[in-house]
């Protein structure tokens, strides 16, 4: 419900939303938006799932100290 919430706040829709998360705990809400992203301390089954979104999914093996948020951003041209 925290990411519907934003996206009416903002007025950005989850179909543009980038969604960032390091297990599968983060799926249900990951899931609703556009895109999903995981840094390299994610989980092998959360990673499995973001690439499953093909171009919309992206995985970075770097973590936050390696600019990894960086990383996840260039990748979606953000």
């Amino acid at each position: 419900s925290g990411a519907q919430k934003i996206a009416e706040l903002t007025g950005v829709s989850l179909e543009e939303t980038l969604a960032v998360g390091d297990s599968t705990n983060d799926w249900t809400f990951m899931e609703l938006c556009g895109y999903q992203a995981t840094l390299g301390n994610g989980t092998p089954e959360l990673k499995e799932l973001v690439l499953s979104r093909g171009k919309n999914g992206f995985v970075t093996e770097k973590n936050v100290e390696q600019d990894g948020i960086i990383e996840i951003f260039d990748h979606f041209n953000l």
